[in-house]
């Protein structure tokens, strides 16, 4: 019976989970209320409550989901590159193109939360903040970064360049004026951000 009980409890989670993240990308934060969440998830919306405490549980949830998925992504690119800062932020870009790339609904609450006026998505950000944070001090290389290289700016610019490319192209196959539609448009980007690297980091 308790083992019944669980896989009951495990499966709503997961249905509400899924469900919020389907409002959220296609309504955006001011859609997601109990009463709506709940009916999508076709349960009751006290269990929102009893197991996310309300609303900001969920996205925290949420958020932490699909961080995992991301920071799963950036130990796959990291797992056999060489020691050094050149060789970290390389595998960190491919990381970050793989993350992006595989996982539409991490594109879709990255942009809704980018465009919410409310701050709605402060716990989804949080989540997936600390989980990244968390990675990189974990991560990154032991030695002292490149002397006048400022790693903190350096790695905003970098996430914000993907973020910006892989956004865009979902919405308009492409950035900047450059089209971002096949394979080879990809390498294109990919070959270019890592010469920017290359430059900066000469170790």
């Amino acid at each position: 019976m308790t083992e019944d009980l669980t896989r009951n409890k495990d499966a709503t989670q997961q249905r509400i989970l899924l469900a919020a993240s389907q409002i959220l990308s296609s309504q955006g934060f001011a859609a997601l209320g109990v009463n709506t969440l709940a009916k999508a998830a076709n349960c009751d919306k006290k269990l929102i409550y009893r197991y996310f405490e309300g609303i900001d549980g969920v996205i925290a949830a949420l958020g932490h989901d699909v961080a995992q998925r991301f920071v799963d992504a950036l130990n796959h690119a990291v797992a056999t590159a060489p020691q050094g800062w050149r060789a970290f932020q390389l595998a960190l870009l491919d990381g970050l193109l793989a993350a992006y790339r595989q996982d539409p609904l991490l594109v879709r609450l990255r942009a809704a939360e980018i465009a919410s006026p409310e701050g709605g998505f402060a716990p989804f950000a949080q989540a997936r903040g600390t989980l990244l944070a968390n990675w990189m001090a974990a991560h990154r290389p032991m030695s002292e970064p490149p002397k006048g290289v400022d790693i903190p700016a350096f790695n905003a610019a970098m996430i914000g360049a993907v973020e910006a490319a892989v956004i865009s192209a979902a919405n308009s196959d492409g950035f900047a004026g450059l089209a971002l539609r096949t394979p080879q448009d990809w390498n294109r980007y990919h070959d270019t951000m890592r010469k920017m690297i290359m430059a900066q980091f000469l170790d």
